[in-house]
């Protein structure tokens, strides 16, 4: 006599995890909010043309402790800890989560930059299993 084996397919354990996630999401809907991440300051000076704070080499310096694709990014001043926007207190040539931020001397009315960190609001790891079960 056979007996019939009950095989769980991999699609069966994609929906049981999806279901769970989107229970956690129930029980938590901060979840898909980001998570911002401590300042980070590469001092990275292009031959002293500026400041750069670049997402490719915070991520490659800090691994992960920062993240490649951040949802949302903040700058500002490592002194004064001032909150920098896009209209200031200088000019600045990026300032965006595709490539960082970057402050360029040649573009500032008194010549110089001032030395700036930032801080990523990254997808919190939950979100990445989320996204994988769909």
């Amino acid at each position: 006599m056979q007996r019939q084996v009950n095989r769980t397919t991999s699609y069966d354990w994609l929906g049981l995890l999806s279901k769970l996630l989107l229970s956690l999401h129930q029980l938590y809907p901060d979840l898909d909010q980001c998570q911002w991440t401590r300042w980070f300051n590469g001092n990275t000076e292009i031959a002293s043309k500026g400041d750069t704070e670049l997402i490719i080499e915070i991520a490659n310096k800090f691994g992960t402790m920062a993240c490649s694709y951040p949802e949302d990014i903040k700058a500002r001043v490592a002194s004064t800890k001032e909150v920098a926007d896009e209209n200031g207190p200088e000019i600045y040539s990026k300032y965006n989560t595709d490539e960082g931020f970057m402050c360029l001397n040649s573009q500032q009315l008194d010549g110089l930059c001032e030395d700036y960190e930032v801080s990523l609001c990254c997808a919190r790891k939950c979100n990445s299993l989320k996204e994988s079960a769909k």
